[in-house]
């Protein structure tokens, strides 16, 4: 029972049910290795004009649970969404107000994350890029070949052969890792190799902004070297390439101006003084890419956000005035 029928009540009670929830998330995470979740709750409506009751469910976005997820971050995220919608129903819920809470459920499903595996040529559009080092590997393991390239450069003409890295294989743990290893295990093969790595994509389609993060590193220790990694691949395969410089492969244009990019978001900044200030912000949300629509044209369509209700009823009444007679007057 709430100790009041409003939206806090509701919140704070979802709050204190955090840990737990972050327990039995943990829970399934180590039995799927990755998972994705979302919140729903159910609560009941008053409308004290009418002495109505109802009841009706809000629903928060999916999350994806890694590894290297901060599982408490989320379920607190999602609390935050909820509580925004539970707030946006009553003030324009034509006089429902919360009741109470009656129950709350954790959705949870089964991820299969991408995996990096054999050796595949560079798409036309980036083949040519130099700040990309795309080793020939003919196993699994193109990500510890590219951890072993980004540890031990080689700025021979053949830099992309495994040979030049074969001396220093020994370097590397895998213990527990499957190969082609899936996103969700980089952060293991990263404790175990003491490194930091970023995974980007490229949509070949998308002129403008061709590459977005698919994941960063979660570890804050600037002792570990960070490696960014780019992923590419088709219906069949996916491969990791080493990117030796992500400013250079984000750059725009010609311009030789040196550019700072964030890891999370991809904005670049003309100073690195402005990108630390910049993350210190951007690290509380998820990471982020720019996507274009696909349409050449955009129309305004959205006319029923424009209105504050979906259905506006006027009704007019008339009244139809009757003469008197002679004597009723």
């Amino acid at each position: 029972v709430l100790r009041d029928s409003n939206t806090t009540a509701v919140v704070e009670t979802l709050h204190e049910e955090t840990s737990r929830i972050a327990d039995i998330l943990r829970l399934q995470l180590e039995f799927y290795r990755a998972a994705r979740f979302y919140l729903t709750v159910k609560v009941t409506l008053k409308q004290e004009l009418k002495d109505k009751e109802d009841e009706i469910s809000f629903t928060a976005p999916k999350s994806d649970l890694l590894e290297s997820t901060n599982i408490e971050n989320e379920v607190y995220r999602q609390i935050e969404i909820l509580a925004n919608k539970l707030d946006n129903f009553t003030r324009n819920g034509s006089g429902w107000v919360i009741a109470g809470l009656k129950c709350a459920h954790i959705n949870i499903t089964k991820y299969s994350a991408m995996r990096g595996g054999q050796f595949m040529s560079l798409p036309s559009k980036i083949k040519n890029k130099k700040c990309l080092l795309n080793i020939k590997n003919y196993d699994d393991k193109c990500l510890k070949w590219c951890t072993l390239a980004a540890l031990h450069p080689d700025n021979s003409r053949n830099a992309n052969r495994t040979t030049h890295y074969r001396q220093f294989e020994h370097e590397i743990k895998d213990e527990g890792i499957n190969w082609p290893i899936p996103l969700t295990q980089i952060p293991r093969f990263e404790k175990l190799n003491n490194v930091r790595i970023n995974v980007v994509g490229f949509d070949s389609e998308c002129e403008a902004y061709p590459y977005y993060p698919i994941s960063v590193s979660q570890s804050t220790d600037t002792d570990h070297p960070m490696i960014n990694v780019l992923l590419i691949g088709d219906d069949r395969t996916t491969h990791f390439v080493l990117i030796k410089s992500l400013d250079a492969l984000l750059r725009k244009g010609n311009t030789r101006n040196r550019m700072f990019h964030c890891v999370r978001c991809f904005h670049g900044f003309a100073q690195r003084v402005n990108l630390s200030k910049h993350q210190e912000n951007c690290i509380r949300f998820k990471v982020q890419g720019i996507k274009f629509p696909k349409d050449e044209v955009l129309c305004f369509n959205s006319y029923k956000n424009m209105v504050q209700t979906p259905v506006y009823i006027v009704a007019d009444f008339e009244a139809y005035i009757k003469p008197l007679e002679e004597d009723e007057a």
